[in-house]
């Protein structure tokens, strides 16, 4: 990672204000999370934790 690439994800961090709460952390950290695709060696696999749809 280079220097441009941490600068545009403090950015990214910095643009808006931190969520207070969970529900809204969670959805902050999803959105800030599809801003970059999955890198090509890393392979992910749908679980289930207790009820709960994730990812491995």
């Amino acid at each position: 990672m280079d220097q441009s690439e941490i600068d545009a994800i403090r950015a990214l961090l910095t643009s808006k204000p931190r969520p207070v709460g969970w529900l809204e952390r969670r959805k902050r950290l999803d959105e800030i999370g599809s801003v970059w695709p999955v890198a090509d060696d890393v392979q992910l696999s749908a679980v289930d934790i207790g009820g709960l749809p994730a990812e491995y």
